[in-house]
């Protein structure tokens, strides 16, 4: 079972998704999650890509939420915080829902819209919808999620890296994530392709593993 985290605020009652996994994690602080990841298709990047923040930007992005709720901030597994809203009795069942129904609370605000994109996102952290941003977070491949997600599939005897370096933090803070990262070859990972796509190439050292689906257990 895989259990989502969140980071809540105490006056917006709006959360930020910071990762999904095992119930240890529990222990993890805020910045030992991965943190949410945007999409970026290919009217805004040179291709479709889902990034994560670097951590320049993560601190913004939460830094800016907590002052937008002086009264507390908590991080919180699965449902928990709004079983204790519901616990205090501060809104009923149908309150609940309706506020969510109408994007007024309870909601995650890195959820994408269609047709919109991240319009939660933005009141914390205009920069991401700079070109300039899009740009960087596009074309490292440290912050692929696509790629992290990959090469904890393959595991460190195909070339990957180990699936179990999540003991103390996400994987995508290990130095043997950033050191792969540091290996990959133009062939191996570029800007303007996808990862699929790079793996199509025969001289890439992952061509071999082309046809293999990352099953949706992976986590990183």
């Amino acid at each position: 079972m895989s259990n989502s985290y969140y980071y809540w605020g105490h006056d917006t009652l709006t959360k930020i998704h910071v990762g999904s996994g095992r119930i240890a994690w529990v222990r993890w602080g805020l910045m030992d999650h991965a943190g949410p990841f945007f999409h970026f298709d290919s009217s805004k990047a040179s291709t479709s890509r889902y990034a994560y923040l670097p951590p320049d930007l993560l601190e913004l992005l939460y830094g800016r939420f907590r002052m937008d709720n002086p009264s507390g901030t908590t991080s919180s597994v699965n449902d928990l915080f709004e079983a204790g809203l519901r616990e205090q009795g501060r809104f009923t069942e149908q309150e609940m829902d309706e506020m969510y129904d109408r994007r007024e609370a309870l909601f995650s605000i890195d959820v994408e819209k269609s047709d919109e994109g991240y319009p939660h996102v933005h009141p914390y952290l205009p920069e991401l919808f700079e070109p300039a941003t899009v740009r960087r977070l596009t074309s490292d491949p440290w912050l692929d999620m696509s790629l992290l997600q990959r090469a904890e599939f393959l595991g460190p005897d195909r070339g990957g890296i180990r699936h179990d370096l999540w003991v103390d933090g996400s994987a995508r803070w290990s130095v043997e994530w950033r050191a792969f990262c540091d290996q990959l070859t133009s062939i191996d990972w570029s800007p303007t392709n996808s990862w699929e796509e790079s793996t199509l190439h025969p001289e890439s050292r992952f061509y071999r593993y082309r046809d293999e689906e990352v099953p949706y257990w992976v986590m990183a």
